[in-house]
């Protein structure tokens, strides 16, 4: 069952948030601040953060870049009342998988959080395979190794995932940057 971290200092649409994904059949743990966010996001297990833009505080920006500088290994969701594009330009190239306009609607949320869940199962799959296909061609598994093979990889895959913008298109994040 998914886990899904909710940041968002409205009460109401937290609880909102919560009762629709809680209905689709996901574990959902609320945050009311960034700072909240940040330290369960750290504690890790989430495999999707859906974090409100403005708050008091740390913005949604600000939480994604601190849990992107920090690697936390989750799908990253922002949402938002007051979006424009410069914005959900600038979440996409700190590496979101989405960017949601409030308001919205039940099947909708429950839809693009499905599609962030999947898209983040698969990624993981992808980096456990070329680490087994990695020690069964020969190199030696262990930390140096795995330290190794995370320096030569690179940015992990969440950041090279595909987006999609209000609008409904689909296109590769980094022909968006």
């Amino acid at each position: 069952m998914a886990r899904i971290l909710v940041i968002d200092d409205d009460e109401a649409v937290r609880e909102s948030i919560g009762r629709m994904l809680t209905g689709a059949g996901f574990v959902v743990q609320p945050a009311a601040h960034g700072e909240e966010g940040i330290e369960l996001a750290r504690a890790g297990g989430f495999d999707v953060i859906l974090s409100d833009l403005r708050m008091p505080g740390l913005s949604g920006i600000d939480v994604l870049r601190t849990l992107r500088e920090a690697r936390v290994d989750a799908a990253f969701i922002v949402m938002t009342g007051f979006g424009s594009i410069d914005t959900a330009v600038e979440s996409m190239k700190l590496g979101a998988v989405d960017f949601m306009q409030k308001p919205f609607f039940r099947d909708e949320l429950v839809m693009r959080v499905r599609a962030a869940v999947e898209r983040r199962q698969l990624a993981r799959g992808l980096v456990v395979d070329s680490l087994a296909f990695e020690q069964a061609r020969g190199g030696a598994a262990g930390p140096e190794q795995d330290e190794r093979a995370e320096r030569e990889r690179g940015p992990r895959l969440p950041h090279a995932r595909f987006s999609t913008i209000r609008s409904g298109s689909t296109m590769p994040a980094s022909a968006s940057a």
